[in-house]
């Protein structure tokens, strides 16, 4: 089995943002593998060690600073590494769309059985890419995938975690899941960090695939909330109703 595991290079959200002329400034800001994403590698790495014929990958779209970054997954026991580059536009200008159609072909010519996306994804983390990425290829998806428990006869077992309840789902492969780990230990063995030394990020050219991002999208500014906004989210309607009607 063939397992691929997305990843999205992000700006350390450990440090905070300096605000300049009422707009969030990036400067000089360092740049981290999103950690939903590394939650996802680990979550998978465990479930490779019980079924050691499975090939796990990782993919990223960024630039040539976050190359040195990703290749952080191997440490972590990825088998192979791709990045896809851009060279006519920004990949940061990407909709969850034209993301999608890129992960699509590199899907369907490595011929891989199962894919790990995030919760948390470009654009605004509406986490579009994993349902679109499911709907391109006609697979089978789950979203707030928390656990993976056994593999049997091409179907895996899984736990979903959402309001405060927890399922268990049997799926079909190939399939998408839209993951959400928690609680998961990270570490990096010996044998991992030589093996990175020594293993190479594979980068393939976007114009390769003759996809083209959005011209009609363009990123202008990004501006700071004068009043931060507030949620609250309810366990079911009777919850709900008493918050309204008191």
């Amino acid at each position: 089995m063939r397992i691929l595991v997305t990843v999205k290079i992000i700006y350390d959200p450990k440090i905070e943002l300096r605000q300049q002329d009422g707009m969030l400034c990036f400067e000089n800001i360092s740049r981290v593998i999103n950690p939903i994403d590394e939650e996802n590698i680990m979550a998978v790495v465990e479930f490779r060690n019980k079924y050691p014929r499975t090939t796990l990958s990782a993919v990223c779209i960024g630039n040539n600073v976050d190359e040195n970054i990703f290749k952080y997954v191997l440490a972590m026991g990825v088998d192979e590494a791709f990045m896809f580059r851009s060279v006519q536009c920004k990949t940061q200008d990407f909709d969850d769309l034209t993301i999608a159609k890129v992960l699509k072909r590199f899907i369907k010519t490595n011929k891989f059985d199962l894919v790990l996306t995030g919760k948390s994804t470009f654009s605004n983390n509406v986490g579009c890419v994993g349902p679109a990425l499911a709907t391109l290829l006609g697979w089978h998806q789950l979203y707030y995938v928390c656990n993976l428990l056994k593999l049997t006869n091409n179907e895996l077992t899984v736990q979903c975690h959402a309001y405060n309840r927890t399922m268990t789902f049997g799926i079909k492969l190939p399939c998408v899941l839209i993951c959400n780990f928690t609680k998961l230990i990270r570490y990096l063995g010996l044998l991992n960090i030589i093996s990175m030394l020594s293993k190479p990020v594979k980068v393939i050219p976007l114009p390769n695939l003759n996809i083209k991002s959005n011209p009609c999208i363009e990123t202008q500014e990004l501006l700071v909330l004068n009043k931060p906004r507030k949620c609250k989210f309810f366990d079911d309607v009777n919850d709900l109703m008493n918050t309204i009607f008191g």
